[in-house]
């Protein structure tokens, strides 16, 4: 499986998917914890308003990763 990845893809793109996989470790954590502060502080805001701000932060997290590779 490895060998025919390497085949298809040219090494400079597999070692970058890499780091950025490395990397998105610790943005997701990031924005993680600045979702959960900020739902935690907009408590009595409305279900809608938190299920936006929770897709946003999906949005950022696809975006981090796109700009990492």
């Amino acid at each position: 499986m490895m060998e025919t990845l390497q085949n298809l893809v040219p090494e400079r793109y597999l070692f970058a998917l890499g780091w950025m996989i490395v990397h998105a470790i610790w943005q997701v954590a990031g924005v993680g914890l600045l979702l959960w502060v900020t739902l935690l502080a907009s408590r009595q805001k409305s279900a809608a308003f938190k299920y936006r701000l929770s897709i946003s932060s999906l949005v950022l997290i696809s975006m981090l990763a796109m700009g990492t590779f």
